[in-house]
């Protein structure tokens, strides 16, 4: 198995002795191109921006870009790493002891991750959405850590409050309502949750007979039914 380019190419530029720090100016500017990058991406997303058309949106030049950026993976992920780290400092404010601790992280994820008007913000759109895109060493570790959040949620169903918290459509006071059940359940007696299958696209009307019996099929009950986050690559 061949290393790719994209990684030799950016360790030969780590290990370049003449490669000179960038300057308060140039941090300033790859900070503006990461913000810029991130609306342009959730807004059009992964598949239909190269890092030319990028370039060319941001009105420099693809080698000014790549100064900052091997490539279009490599500001996705870092899009998508300082997303999640700001994400843990936000919970991370939440006191370890706190009696009502995990409600209050998942109230903290919620608002950190939607906008006011209840839709993702761009970054948490593109984690949902794009990260399935990226080569494996940007996606395992960004998938792992945002599965990670999980466990601190709802330590009884982390999957499903995952899930819930990163729809685009249901207000916090309906999840709470919907996980109440299953929050309920002692924790030496909760089973570990068995997902519904992926659907290939949200609906809110989703028919109720079509999903019981099944296993999982009371996420349905919160508008959506489920939907993959990293689809199998073709």
């Amino acid at each position: 198995m061949q290393t790719p380019t994209r990684i030799l190419r950016s360790e030969a530029r780590n290990l370049n002795p003449a490669r000179a720090e960038l300057t308060e100016k140039q941090r300033a500017r790859r900070q503006t191109i990461l913000k810029l990058a991130e609306t342009l991406l959730a807004n059009h997303g992964r598949n239909t921006i190269s890092l030319t058309s990028l370039a060319g949106a941001l009105e420099i030049s693809a080698a000014t870009l790549r100064r900052y950026f091997v490539d279009l993976d490599a500001l996705l992920g870092e899009i998508l790493r300082n997303h999640l780290l700001a994400l843990s400092r936000a919970i991370g404010d939440i006191p370890f002891d706190a009696p009502d601790r995990h409600a209050r992280c998942r109230a903290a994820y919620h608002a950190f991750t939607h906008t006011g008007y209840g839709a993702l913000t761009s970054a948490h759109l593109l984690l949902t959405r794009d990260t399935h895109l990226l080569p494996d060493d940007e996606r395992i570790p960004i998938e792992q850590t945002h599965q990670g959040f999980g466990t601190i949620l709802a330590p009884i169903c982390p999957e499903e409050a995952l899930l819930l918290l990163d729809s685009p459509t249901l207000t916090l006071a309906r999840i709470e309502a919907f996980l109440a059940p299953r929050l309920a359940q002692p924790a030496t007696q909760a089973k570990k949750p068995t997902l519904a299958p992926p659907v290939p696209e949200p609906h809110p009307d989703f028919p109720p007979e079509e999903t019981e019996g099944k296993p999982g099929a009371w996420i349905y009950t919160a508008g959506i039914p489920l939907k993959s986050r990293s689809p199998p690559h073709s």
